[in-house]
């Protein structure tokens, strides 16, 4: 480090984690300090430039199976890396495993957490979901660009369904047909779109901000976090809402509280009638679910955590769950880099 040097956090483009760059003033170009899977927030130099203090934010997580009477099973142990999600299949479960810089790949193992296999083998693979015929559907850069992806189980036969924008979550229709997922609109927050599996031309389902998109068991519908066009701008989407598959407007919008988790999405109970999603209450979080007949939505007693980063309910009555915790430490670098807490 040195006096023509500004030290900053940030991130780069096909990565989630924040690290610690140093850009000289002399030459213009920026390096990375830091080289690690922990969240990395804010930089402050000493007057003598030898020092760099930060917030590191650091996740425990791992992946949990809860059946419908209760039973629990840990699969993958805690490990300090980006939480990971996780869809089961017919025979194994899919993750999606943090890697350096983090830059994610899709991997398959066995319920008991062996059998580790890596079914992507380029780019940034992530938010995977399976569809009920079998075959897989995520978001991907192998070709350079990002794009929804669909593959098989065994991860082969990969072919591109449309490219998109900005953070994306597709979910695949019950009669694995078509796709619902969020892109980035011309208003420039997520607006959610419908597309065959095919590919072709997809269409807008409505105006509004709609993101972290969910489809009902029997395809008529789709839940999302929602504001209104002109509120779309604001930090976090206020309301829940159902939106026919086919497009339009809400046929329901639900307030939410500012303890939502909007990152761990947007559920339907396995019958149709209620949404899910995450909130915190107490400090905890835990699974909350809004009835489609209901003013008000009611918790669920089926896990309670520090935090729920992903989760899934399957009609059997079976649970996944990505939970863990979060930590937060104020890491010095030296002029070597050695961080001393």
């Amino acid at each position: 480090m040195d006096r023509h040097s500004i030290v900053f956090s940030a991130r780069e483009a096909d990565s989630d984690v924040y690290r610690l760059w140093r850009l000289s003033t002399r030459s213009g170009e920026a390096a990375p300090i830091t080289d690690d899977l922990s969240y990395l927030e804010g930089a402050s130099s000493s007057r003598d430039a030898s020092s760099i203090i930060s917030v590191q934010q650091q996740l425990l997580s791992a992946i949990w199976l809860i059946g419908s009477q209760s039973e629990r099973q840990q699969v993958t142990v805690d490990s300090p890396s980006h939480p990971n999600a996780a869809r089961l299949t017919s025979t194994a479960m899919l993750v999606e495993q943090a890697e350096t810089h983090g830059r994610f790949n899709l991997e398959s193992i066995n319920i008991d957490g062996t059998g580790r296999r890596q079914l992507s083998n380029s780019g940034v693979n992530s938010n995977a979901s399976v569809c009920p015929d079998g075959s897989i559907v995520l978001v991907s850069d192998r070709d350079g660009t990002p794009g929804i992806w669909r593959t098989r189980p065994d991860g082969t036969n990969w072919t591109r369904v449309v490219p998109t924008t900005g953070h994306t979550v597709p979910r695949c229709s019950p009669d694995s047909k078509w796709i619902v997922y969020s892109i980035i609109g011309g208003g420039q927050w997520p607006t959610v779109r419908r597309v065959t599996l095919e590919g072709g031309q997809p269409t807008t389902l409505s105006a509004g901000r709609c993101d972290y998109p969910s489809i009902s068991p029997d395809g008529r519908y789709v839940a999302c976090f929602w504001a209104a066009t002109d509120s779309a701008v604001s930090v976090g989407p206020p309301e829940l809402a159902v939106i026919p598959s086919g497009g339009g407007d809400p046929v329901r919008v639900f307030p939410l509280a500012q303890s939502v988790h909007y990152h761990a999405g947007t559920e339907w109970s396995p019958d149709g009638t209620s949404v899910l999603y995450v909130g915190y209450q107490g400090g905890v979080a835990r699974i909350w679910k809004q009835g489609l007949r209901e003013e008000t939505p009611s918790p669920l007693d089926v896990v309670q955590a520090a935090e729920i980063f992903h989760f899934h309910l399957y009609p059997d009555g079976q649970w996944i769950f990505s939970i863990g915790r979060k930590s937060s430490d104020i890491v010095m670098f030296t002029k070597q880099y050695q961080s001393n807490r």
